[in-house]
């Protein structure tokens, strides 16, 4: 299965957003807001229970520090396991490595 397409991306990261995945890879202090997250696929085994995917992320946090808010950007990056349904690319599961 060809992962690196725009549909595959856009499933896992709404996956991961939703389920919050990507999010525990930020700030725990305050409330974070994740910009442009960047996708790294590589698949490390198709079977038929499904297609598994490591899925590298990075992407830029803002987070408000001192009186006024100021917001400071901080690189994060992640690595999450995903599993494809091998049939139509959509997530069965992922889990944070």
């Amino acid at each position: 299965m060809n992962v690196d397409t725009p549909e595959i991306r856009d499933l896992i990261l709404d996956y991961l957003e939703s389920n919050h995945l990507i999010a525990s890879y930020g700030h725990l202090a305050g409330v974070p807001a994740a910009e442009e997250v960047v996708l790294d696929l590589d698949v490390i085994k198709e079977t038929e229970e499904g297609v598994f995917v490591d899925c590298h992320f990075h992407f830029n946090e803002l987070v408000r520090v001192g009186p006024k808010g100021a917001s400071h950007k901080i690189h994060r990056n992640g690595l999450v396991h995903v599993r494809l349904d091998p049939e139509n690319g959509t997530v069965q599961d992922a889990w944070l490595r």
